[in-house]
């Protein structure tokens, strides 16, 4: 845990060590609770039991917030013991093995963040137990499981389900500067791009912490609902499409997509005269040279549908 809004540079920067050192070898998860940001596991639990409880105050300063940051937020935190970001490590191997890499995380932990507090986990041995009694989230633990799915049905903390959602996933810099540019880029798109405003984007305001469990990316993950209502609908698409023009505009090419944006986003890979799409068709044509095999996904089209995808 870390106390203050400037410790996500070091945070950053101490989870990248910890990762590329081999310390930390399970997926790792951030989170806000000053902000009211959950990792994983409590971002799925939200829509079973409904968002963190937060005091009117709370509430109002973090919705007054620039970027996740205002001194009164700050201040709130400080006053009410509440730190500003969470780092959840996992650690595998022999009791002694990770009582050792927890004991090494702690110590770096403390030298680079003033203020840094631990808490601990039980050892866990036995991972189904585990998993059924919610003590982690069972994919951390390789134990198949649905509850992701739940983001957008009906439970408890959602009333209003919807029918589907669509994942707009920028890769960024795995930096602290890389989260903040981003942060700022799609919020500014969000207020003055008019196909953006007043769209329901999930994961976008007040502050949109990304997915770390890639070892040199991150990823900024926002959600686009899928409706009965075909106007909504509609008006996602074309804010979704957005989304992928201004992350172009900066060097953010997406991870995955939907199907319906699959040409735009292999569109924006386009060094060297689209180079790797002429790499992707020449290894279509060789392996594939009907074009039988999935046309058009991922934007790579065989041979004679090549015209009809532009």
């Amino acid at each position: 845990l870390a106390p203050r809004y400037e410790d996500l540079h070091p945070l950053v920067e101490l989870l990248k060590y910890l990762e590329n050192s081999g310390i930390a070898q399970g997926p790792p998860e951030m989170g806000s609770p000053l902000l009211g940001l959950g990792a994983t596991k409590e971002m799925v639990d939200m829509f079973f039991n409904g968002p963190p409880p937060l005091s009117p105050e709370h509430q109002k300063l973090i919705a007054g917030s620039t970027l996740g940051h205002s001194t009164a937020l700050a201040q709130y935190g400080q006053d009410n013991d509440i730190p500003y970001w969470a780092l959840n490590l996992t650690f595998y191997g022999p009791r002694k093995v990770v009582a050792a890499k927890w004991e090494a995380a702690q110590d770096l932990a403390a030298k680079a963040i003033n203020g840094a507090r631990f808490n601990a986990s039980p050892v866990l041995t036995n991972p189904t137990q585990a998993a059924e009694k919610k003590l982690v989230y069972p994919q951390n633990l390789g134990i198949p499981n649905l509850e992701f799915f739940a983001m957008g049905t009906r439970a408890g903390g959602n009333p209003h389900p919807f029918s589907g959602h669509m994942w707009f996933s920028p890769v960024i810099p795995q930096t602290a500067d890389g989260i903040l540019a981003a942060n700022r880029v799609f919020q500014e798109a969000s207020q003055k791009i008019p196909a953006l405003q007043n769209l329901p984007i999930l994961n976008l305001r007040p502050f949109s912490l990304p997915a770390p469990f890639m070892e040199r990316t991150f990823l900024m993950i926002m959600g686009f609902p899928i409706t009965d209502n075909p106007d909504l609908n509609k008006a996602c698409v074309q804010g979704f499409r957005e989304l992928i023009r201004v992350g172009a505009e900066h060097g953010w090419g997406e991870y995955r997509t939907p199907p319906i944006f699959y040409d735009q986003v292999s569109d924006i890979y386009s060094y060297n005269d689209h180079g790797l799409r002429k790499l992707q068709e020449a290894i279509k044509d060789a392996i594939d040279p009907n074009g039988i095999l999935s046309a058009g996904r991922y934007g790579i089209w065989p041979r004679h549908l090549r015209k009809k995808s532009s």
